[in-house]
């Protein structure tokens, strides 16, 4: 998955979510027990990205070798 990609991904699934709480907040529509579970679920996939995120876009020793930031 490229970076474009990812960052459409999350911009996509934030808005989505705030756009429940901010329906949620004026009509009511679920429970609050099923609002934080909802809740949690988001919290638990964003963190599951954030970790995607570090593991495919981390920077190898040898990449930063090359780009000038460490030495040998």
């Amino acid at each position: 998955m490229s970076l474009r990609t990812f960052k459409s991904c999350i911009l996509m699934l934030c808005g989505l979510y705030g756009l429940f709480v901010i329906f949620n907040v004026w009509g009511d529509f679920v429970s609050g027990e099923t609002f934080f579970k909802i809740t949690i679920t988001f919290g638990v996939v964003m963190g599951f990205l954030g970790v995607y995120y570090l593991l495919m876009h981390a920077e190898t020793d040898k990449d930063l070798e090359k780009k000038g930031y460490m030495s040998e």
